[in-house]
Order: C-alpha cells, then sequence, then structure tokens
C-alpha cells in the first residue's frame, strides 16, 4: 500500500514539476520589461528569402520583389510599467547609415496586447504580474535616388528595436 501511495504522489508531481520547470525556461528566454530591466534592444537582420528583395513603394514589382517586410516579436511588460520603443542603428554592411539612406526607409510599428501572465524569472520566488504584448514592425522603401541606389543595392540591412521603460504615474 506504501508503494502504490508513493508512487501516485510521485506520479502527481513529476508533471507538475516539469511544467514548471518549462515554464520557468520559456519565461527567462522572453525580452521583458520590469523595475530591474528597464531596457531591451532587439537586433534584427534583414534576411531575403528565396530571392526576395525589398524594393520601393509604388514600383513595378518584379518577379520575387516585396513592398513590405514584417517582422514581429513577442515581449513581456510588468504592470505599472510604461514603455516606449524606437528604431535604432540602421545598418548597411557593418556601418551606421547617414540620415538621407536613413530617410529611405519607413518603420511603421503597431502593439497589441495578447494576454496577461506572470513572468517567472527566478525559479523560487513568486512571479511578476504584466501582460504579453506583440510589436509588429513592417519595413518599407521610399524612391532613392541615383547615388542612394548604388549605396544600398543588393546590400543586407540591419536594425535595432529599443525598448525602454517608463513608470507609470499613478495617483
Amino acid at each position: 500500500m506504501k508503494k502504490l501511495i508513493l508512487s501516485l504522489v510521485l506520479i502527481f508531481l513529476l508533471p507538475t514539476s516539469l511544467t514548471r520547470i518549462y515554464s520557468y525556461q520559456q519565461d527567462t528566454n522572453t525580452p521583458y520589461i520590469n523595475e530591474e530591466n528597464t531596457h531591451v534592444l532587439i537586433s534584427q537582420t534583414m534576411e531575403t528569402k528565396e530571392g526576395k528583395m525589398l524594393v520601393p513603394t509604388g514600383a513595378i514589382l518584379g518577379v520575387g520583389d516585396v513592398e513590405e517586410v514584417l517582422f514581429t516579436y513577442v515581449i513581456f511588460i510588468q504592470n505599472g510599467v510604461d514603455f516606449n520603443y524606437d528604431i535604432e542603428n540602421i545598418i548597411i554592411n557593418d556601418q551606421i547609415v547617414s540620415s538621407d539612406i536613413e530617410n529611405l526607409f519607413n518603420f511603421d510599428i503597431s502593439l497589441s496586447k495578447l494576454e496577461d501572465a506572470t513572468l517567472q524569472l527566478d525559479f523560487f520566488e513568486t512571479g511578476q504580474e504584466g501582460y504579453y504584448i506583440e510589436v509588429t514592425v513592417v519595413l518599407s522603401m521610399n524612391f532613392p535616388s541615383r547615388e542612394q541606389y548604388n549605396q544600398i543595392s543588393g546590400q543586407q540591412i540591419s536594425f535595432q528595436v529599443s525598448f525602454d521603460s517608463v513608470w507609470s504615474k499613478e495617483v
């Protein structure tokens, strides 16, 4: 009888423990903003798939040409924390581009709240209450001059999406 009870306890505790460990592992790999972690920087390199090329909006599209490239991120935000976001450091061939090249690219950012959740950052402490947001960045391009075209044609572009916390003023 003791073996049966011990077996039942182990059968119950093992899945519960494994679920908590898996949840903790997922949470530690999630970008988050809270009281201690006030800055998140996501680096993104635009990689074309199957020969697709970003072309200026309104251009005649050829085979494999696209006017927009979509990037999606999920970030956890602690309750009581507001945040700002920005696109930084547009880089072509490992060099930050000049402002005239930077102005060629349009970044439209939209946010949508996914769900309220608890983020478990420390295995033995209680989690942080907050919510997940989905950040969608749409990259498009204006028509370049000939000089600008020569600088960017066929090059790999990368950029950073920056999130900074701003504590909300609750009264």
